[in-house]
Formats: structure tokens, C-alpha cells, sequence
């Protein structure tokens, strides 16, 4: 509970820290980049694992009723529309990177009322054939569909879609999940498309908003479980003298070795000011390449040389991806 609490308010600091950064600058000669830093979500329920396998799960209609058959095509494509999303959110995760990550679909019996686990069977059946060593299950997904408002001017119907999804983690060798996430949400949507009858409703706007919940379930579970990119902006110091600008194309050439060599001979050039940009440069080529120690050594000789807001703002966001990563760690454990 600590370290989730811990999540939590790092993320919170970290956005107002991201997006402070360049604003604070004003007319400063600097240069700005965008890189991309990998966030751990709260959970370590994906860690330490490298081959998953995405099954979704859907109910078929118990009887031939069309409504009964049409409801349970909902479900079975919410179902199928969060698994692709699923899949979607893995294939971008530098742990799964080397990964050739299957979907499986299940077709389930059991009663609705509980749901109750894959069988151990399942699981080991589906290992043999994909190789995968953690089972990704959407076990239950379920879209209900009602007219509210009937009155508008242009002839469209309104409906609210209450939708549920249920999703477990199954560690394979334990062929026991380790984890789980409940989520429900309620969409609006306006229709003149839809078709009513006894039991049911069908329309092209009710199908998109169904693709839209599969969605949104695949994101709260990814937010939950699964190790995201995002992208921020980094500052660097660009003028001054000619070697300033020569180490700044090296940086926007992404060739940090070389931008960093001649920031070094500008730290000891004996200018005050743009010692303490070179030192502050510096640090940003040392985050670049995962020194996060060194990066912050060299804030703390930027700061010593010439205290700024610049290096004072870019040090709580290293010491922030430094406490992200002890994070990590103590979820691996």
C-alpha cells in the first residue's frame, strides 16, 4: 500500500514538473527536445514476466431468442474490441518488445452470476501452445443498453450504455491469477440508426461506442498493469559562445558523447554562467543515457556555480525518476 501511495503522488508532481520546465525560460538562448521516458504503473502484476497471451472470453446466447442472440453479440465484441486494445497497449512495452503476443478466444458456459476461474486446464492448454508465461483474461465483459431520451429535434434516439469488464492475470507456472481489475463505466450516445425491437437494441453509434469501451477497458487496465511511454520535453542550453552551439547540433543529432565532450570544455572555461549551463547540459546527457546518479551530480555543480530555477525544476524531475525506478524495484520484490 505504501509504494501505491507512493505512485500516486509522484505521478501527480511529475506532470506540473514536465510541462514547468520550459515555460519557466522565457527569452533564455535554449533549445528544446522531446524524448520519451518509461512510466511504471502502480501495480506489479505484469513485472518479471515475457511472453504474454490476451484471451478474451465471451457468454453465447443460452437460447435462440433474437434478442438473446443479439445482446450476447454486444458482449462477445466489447469483449473482442478490448482484447485488440490490450494487445495494443503490450506491443508497446520495451518488456515485451521481443514478444509475439497471441489473442485467444474462449468461449464460456458458466453461470453469469459468479465468475469463476479459468480452468487449470485452460491455462496449461494454451501455454503448450503459445509459450506465454502470463495469461492477460478479459473473463467477463457486459454492455446494457437503454433509451432515455426520445425528444430530440433532429430524430435521434438517446441511449445510456452501461457496460462492465472483468479482468484476471493468471501466472501460468502457478496456474492461479495474481491480480485483478473490475471496471464499469456509462456511455451516451445518440443514434437515428438504431433499430428497437423486444429485447433489443442495434445501431451503427451503439457498435462505435462498444469499440470505445473496449478501449477504455484495455486503458484502465493498462494504467493498472502495464509499463507506459510518455513523451516530455527537455531544455538545453544552446548559445553563448561557439561551442555552445557547436555541442547543440551534437545534441539534436541525438549524439550525446560528442555534445557532452564539449560541454565539459566549457565547464571549465571559466565563464560563471556558462559553466553552470554546461553542467546543466551535461546532466541532460547523462538522463539521456540512463546515468540518473551523475545527472543529478551535475545539477548539484550547476546549482553550486550559479543557482537558477532551470536547474532547481530538472532536479526534482530526476530525483522524481530516480524514486520511480526504487518504485519498481520494491514492486519486483
Amino acid at each position: 500500500m505504501l509504494f501505491k501511495g507512493m505512485a500516486a503522488n509522484l505521478a501527480k508532481r511529475a506532470v506540473g514538473l514536465v510541462f514547468l520546465l520550459p515555460l519557466i525560460m522565457g527569452c533564455t538562448s535554449y533549445k528544446t527536445i522531446t524524448i520519451q521516458t518509461l512510466h511504471y504503473p502502480n501495480s506489479s502484476a505484469l513485472l518479471g514476466y515475457s511472453k504474454p497471451l490476451v484471451l478474451a472470453n465471451y457468454y453465447p446466447a443460452k437460447t435462440s431468442d433474437p434478442s438473446a442472440q443479439i445482446n450476447a453479440s454486444l458482449d462477445s465484441t466489447l469483449a473482442l474490441e478490448a482484447a485488440m486494445w490490450a494487445y495494443d497497449y503490450l506491443a508497446e512495452v520495451p518488456m515485451f518488445a521481443q514478444a509475439s503476443i497471441p489473442i485467444h478466444i474462449n468461449r464460456r458456459f458458466d453461470s453469469l452470476k459468479i465468475v469463476p476461474l479459468i480452468s487449470q486446464r485452460l491455462i496449461d492448454s494454451l501455454a503448450v501452445q503459445s509459450g506465454a508465461d502470463v495469461i492477460i483474461s478479459l473473463e467477463y465483459a457486459d454492455a446494457h443498453i437503454m433509451p432515455y431520451y426520445t425528444g430530440d429535434p433532429y430524430g435521434e434516439t438517446h441511449y445510456q450504455v452501461a457496460v462492465y469488464g472483468f479482468w484476471r492475470v493468471y501466472d501460468v507456472q502457478k496456474r492461479a491469477p495474481v491480480n485483478q481489475l473490475l471496471i464499469r463505466d456509462t456511455l451516451y450516445v445518440a443514434d437515428d440508426s438504431a433499430i428497437e425491437g423486444e429485447g433489443f437494441i442495434v445501431g451503427e453509434e451503439l457498435i462505435n461506442s462498444l469499440s470505445y469501451a473496449g478501449s477504455t477497458f484495455a486503458a484502465k487496465f493498462a494504467a493498472q498493469f502495464v509499463p507506459v511511454w510518455r513523451d516530455e520535453e527537455r531544455i538545453f542550453f544552446s548559445r553563448g559562445s561557439d561551442d555552445m552551439k557547436n555541442a547543440a547540433f551534437f545534441a539534436e543529432q541525438n549524439q550525446w558523447k560528442d555534445a557532452a565532450a564539449i560541454w565539459q570544455r566549457v565547464y571549465h572555461s571559466g565563464n560563471k554562467t556558462l559553466s553552470a549551463q554546461a553542467a546543466f547540459n551535461l546532466a541532460l546527457a547523462n538522463e539521456m543515457n540512463g546515468n540518473f546518479d551523475v545527472a543529478l551530480n551535475w545539477l548539484d555543480v550547476s546549482l553550486d556555480t550559479l543557482s537558477t530555477t532551470e536547474a532547481k525544476l530538472y532536479k526534482n524531475i530526476i530525483e522524481y525518476r530516480m524514486k520511480e525506478i526504487t518504485l519498481k524495484e520494491g514492486l519486483q520484490e
